[in-house]
């Protein structure tokens, strides 16, 4: 069933209580489950709030941005200011880039009854932090959503979430951030993004189209891999009709695995009816958490293949063109150098940096608190941001 929580009211509060609501319609079976995004009616405007409801919206089962017959609740992003409008934009640009992913796991949804928001106790029950953060949830089998439903504090402009973080390594995949799992953490960020964690050894596929509406099954694929040891199977079919019932659909298996320094991703080949797919389609495999490799080869059913190899905003690009469906295309990537975070003193310096007020109170601050450890006040949004990057390197600067 596809479940609506209801006419919303435009307020902090609710936008604070439906990612929790999202999340649980699980339980009673509701795994599509529908808000009115922005806010339906009433309330106030408040152009930050609409951008973390749009934020969020990404992240949910039904992207429906929506309002009450009021010409002035228009929930259309040029109708807000610029950053908002720029902001909100790349978030639902990247919303239609996701649709491989959302429609593969969908397909488990309807086929499996998976839900693609489950509450974080579903994968860890005997953990009681699963049961502490009403805000988190896993997005599909790779992801984990940690929406911002609170407003920034006017100082810092920072805004936070309560994170709990299951064993493993996990990376924040707006701001390259890596958590080492085990914990809770609370994150704090900006207007330009909320914390969307790819766990260890997480693929996941992306189209390239993000400037149209259409849904064809694309001919240019990205895929974002994460180092680990991990598969996914991207799901395809017409997209338009039923004949999947009968078959008509086809099922790709991606891989990853690293040992000793070395990373190797597969795609094998299609199994199911590959006539549902394009006769071929070009590869861009972003290797997200690399920043560099000794040595990259690449096959095509066994026979070494050149390729396009890009190192680029600090990641490894392998771009394979004219693949087939019944292609197996393995890369290995030998001596590989791993991201790591950014020093954690140009950390500091960017969060003072966006502290509102006078400069010389800000070199004060940064120097007693930071560079002598003194027990200075600060403010408590910005206090918070240097413990999650206490949490980032498990020491004090």
């Amino acid at each position: 069933p596809l479940g609506f929580s209801g006419d919303t009211a435009q307020t902090w509060a609710t936008l604070d209580f439906q990612p929790y609501f999202t999340a649980n319609a699980a339980n009673i079976g509701y795994t599509w489950w529908s808000h009115d995004i922005g806010g339906h009616h009433f309330g106030i405007r408040d152009d930050e709030l609409y951008l973390r409801w749009v934020q969020f919206g990404v992240f949910s089962p039904i992207m429906r941005l929506h309002s009450t017959s009021n010409e002035f609740m228009g929930k259309e992003p040029w109708k807000y200011k610029a950053s908002v409008c720029r902001f909100a934009a790349e978030a639902l640009r990247f919303r239609h880039r996701m649709i491989p992913y959302l429609y593969s796991m969908n397909r488990l949804s309807a086929a499996e009854g998976r839900p693609l928001c489950e509450p974080m106790y579903y994968e860890y029950p005997e953990d009681e932090r699963a049961y502490s953060v009403p805000n988190e949830y896993m997005f599909g089998t790779e992801l984990l959503a940690c929406p911002i439903t609170v407003p920034a504090e006017k100082n810092t402009n920072l805004a936070g979430v309560k994170v709990y973080l299951p064993n493993g390594r996990y990376t924040d995949i707006f701001s390259d951030r890596i958590y080492t799992g085990g914990r809770t953490v609370t994150m704090y960020r900006d207007e330009g993004s909320i914390p969307v964690l790819a766990k260890e050894g997480a693929i996941i596929p992306l189209a390239c189209d993000d400037s149209s509406n259409g849904c064809k099954l694309p001919e240019k694929t990205e895929i974002w891999i994460y180092r680990g040891n991990s598969e996914f199977v991207l799901y395809e079919d017409d997209g338009e009709t039923l004949a999947y019932k009968d078959g008509a659909f086809a099922e790709t298996k991606f891989a990853v695995s690293e040992k000793n320094g070395t990373v190797l991703f597969a795609i094998h080949p299609a199994k199911g009816d590959i006539s549902v797919l394009p006769e071929k389609r070009d590869y861009v495999l972003t290797f997200r958490d690399l920043t560099d490799a000794g040595k990259i080869t690449v096959m095509k059913n066994g026979k070494t293949k050149r390729t396009n190899i890009k190192r680029k905003y600090d990641r490894i690009l392998v771009t394979v063109y004219n693949a087939s469906p019944e292609d197996k295309i393995t890369v290995t990537l030998e001596n590989v150098t791993v991201r790591k975070n950014r020093a954690k003193k140009e950390h500091l310096i960017e969060l003072f940096s966006g502290l509102q007020g006078l400069n010389t109170l800000k070199q004060k601050l940064y120097t007693d608190f930071v560079l002598n450890d003194k027990k200075t006040r600060i403010p408590k949004e910005l206090q918070g941001a240097v413990e999650e990057l206490n949490a980032l390197y498990f020491e004090k600067i």
